[in-house]
């Protein structure tokens, strides 16, 4: 006989099944939070979790410095993020910290291109604003400048230098006293001064400039700006020197010397940067003496004691004897010499030329043939006492006719 099971669902029954099964469901909840948690603790697991980091970083930078020596870069350290720096052509390379030398020897071209590509640590993934870096540096070196001196302006009415211009240079700012000189338009500028002092300073403008290592910079002045009639010792005698050269080349050599003006004859006066000579041609025929007068620039006085004129006096024409330097022999053998007082030798229309550098000429002389001798500018020829085969004009040219058969000169 078949037996049957029959269950009586009483109401007192039903709430116990209930309660048995929710508390058999919170169970198995727990247990699968707990597994997912320790799940997520497990790095191979973990990044395919939906909510894996997602990584931003500051770009990395460069350093352009003057040349190639000073190129650096800068990584900030981010975490999560790795960066690799290729520079130029060379070699991909781990890159990180701050201030670190791009180079270590100097590039080839004037240009490098330097790369950063950034990778995303274990774990994490890149954001969309961490991208590579693309940054050029320079390496064109400095340019060697050299600072141009100040110079004080005088005022004419006060006899003050209440102005000093500042030239422009390329890469180099003034400083008068406390304030920097703005020369953004590239030209000279006229700063006002007060005081009797200046003090000008020279700098560089920027990295890009260098100063000359190869000689000495001045780099300050010191410019007495307020000083009115300045005293200057003054003698003409030792500043001025009266050369009597041969024939017409006659001159005087003055001797600049600030704040003094010199007058020669009756000429304009003339001022001479000291430091420097000045040649004067003098025409010693028309006056063969000279006077030469100081005076004192505007600003200037002379100081007690200065001598502020001389006498110079010149030889007006020299006379030469070039017996020595022509002769004859019985066979008309001519010997010509050169001398600075002659300044052409002709046998009729034939003129002996020298060789350059030429010092002596021989040739025979034609039947009956005169040697004539043109004196050089200032000069007279003459042969000697009893020599009467030779003879001047009024111009000074000398004619030489020699005796057949006979030596000259005798």
């Amino acid at each position: 006989m078949k037996r049957s099971l029959i269950t009586e669902d009483t109401p007192e029954r039903r709430i116990d099944m209930t309660s048995t099964t929710r508390t058999h469901k919170r169970t198995t909840s727990i247990a699968v939070a707990a597994a997912l948690a320790a799940a997520l603790t497990t790095p191979a697991l973990a990044a395919f979790a939906a909510d894996t980091p997602a990584t931003s970083a500051t770009a990395p930078t460069v350093t352009d410095g003057v040349g190639w020596a000073k190129d650096t870069y800068t990584v900030t350290a981010t975490t999560g993020v790795t960066w690799k720096v290729k520079v130029g052509s060379e070699s991909e390379v781990a890159a990180s910290g701050e201030n670190k030398a791009l180079f270590s020897t100097q590039p080839a071209a004037k240009t490098t291109t330097v790369v950063f590509t950034p990778t995303a640590a274990t774990g994490y993934v890149l954001g969309a604003d961490v991208k590579p870096v693309t940054l050029k540096v320079t390496n064109v070196p400095a340019k060697s400048v050299t600072p141009k001196a100040p110079t004080a302006v005088l005022d004419k009415k006060t006899n003050l230098y209440k102005n000093v211009s500042i030239p422009y240079v390329a890469g180099v700012k003034y400083t008068v006293g406390s304030t920097v000189v703005d020369q953004a338009d590239k030209k000279a500028k006229l700063v006002a001064v007060s005081g009797q002092k200046t003090t000008v300073k020279a700098a560089l403008e920027s990295e890009s400039f260098v100063l000359d290592a190869t000689k000495p910079i001045v780099t300050e002045w010191v410019l007495d700006t307020q000083s009115a009639d300045r005293s200057v010792a003054v003698n003409v005698s030792n500043l001025v020197t009266g050369v009597d050269g041969p024939g017409t080349k006659d001159y005087l050599e003055i001797k600049g010397l600030d704040g003094v003006l010199f007058t020669v004859g009756t000429g304009k006066p003339i001022a001479v940067k000291s430091g420097t000579v000045k040649r004067i041609g003098v025409k010693a025929s028309a006056t063969p003496t000279l006077p030469v007068k100081a005076a004192p620039a505007t600003g200037y006085v002379f100081a007690d004691g200065a001598v502020t004129s001389n006498n110079y006096t010149f030889t007006a024409l020299s006379v030469a004897e070039v017996k020595d330097n022509i002769s004859v022999t019985t066979g008309r053998v001519v010997t010509l010499k050169a001398h600075p007082a002659i300044k052409s030798w002709k046998v009729g229309k034939t003129t002996i030329a020298f060789p350059k550098n030429g010092t002596e000429v021989k040739f025979t002389l034609p039947a009956d043939g005169a040697i004539v001798a043109t004196p050089a500018a200032g000069y007279t020829l003459s042969v000697g006492t009893g020599q009467s085969a030779a003879a001047t004009d009024a111009k000074g040219i000398l004619t030489v006719t020699p005796v057949k058969d006979t030596a000259f000169p005798a």
